[in-house]
């Protein structure tokens, strides 16, 4: 006969899954409720509604989408002022409001997805891989096979189809 889960069976497990959802650890859930932390993992891992869990990260979605919503209306009343600034002939203001739609544009094509900040490192281009690859394609001169086998894997890891073999 199998064990009965002690979180479905705990008066507070409303509170229990919540808590789960919102990712708070297991240690720290099983101390606050009182139970064991192998307990609330196997209740997470076997009972927990998947149903739950897609409900908080379509809560997520919802979120980034009303910040895309307030940053998108910001930088529409932000260009409204802008224009009525030009019109009135206060380039003060208009130079303000210019830099505030800037960095809103900035702010609107991050959370777009449309500016990427990671940093980019192309090892192909470092010292160190080109005296790598030369040093190898040099110790297999005496096998011309293996050398053409390295050079052609090496010329698919660095995306290049032009790999002098001589």
């Amino acid at each position: 006969m199998s064990r009965v889960c002690t979180v479905c069976a705990s008066p507070q497990r409303a509170e229990i899954d919540r808590a789960a959802i919102a990712g708070a650890g297991y240690r720290v859930i099983a101390s606050q409720f009182g139970m064991g932390r192998s307990a609330m993992m196997r209740h997470k891992a076997e009972h927990l509604l998947p149903e739950l869990v897609k409900a908080r990260q379509a809560e997520e979605v919802t979120q980034a989408t009303d910040l895309l919503a307030m940053v998108t209306a910001r930088d529409e009343r932000a260009m409204a002022l802008l224009d009525k600034a030009e019109a009135s002939g206060d380039l003060r203001a208009a130079g303000s409001l210019l830099r505030v739609s800037l960095v809103s544009l900035e702010l609107l094509a991050k959370l777009r997805g449309e500016i990427d900040e990671r940093a980019v490192v192309n090892l192909v281009l470092a010292p160190q891989w080109v005296s790598f690859r030369a040093t190898l394609l040099q110790a297999l001169w005496a096998y011309p096979e293996a050398r053409q086998a390295a050079a052609a894997a090496l010329a698919s890891v660095e995306g290049d189809q032009h790999v002098a073999l001589n």
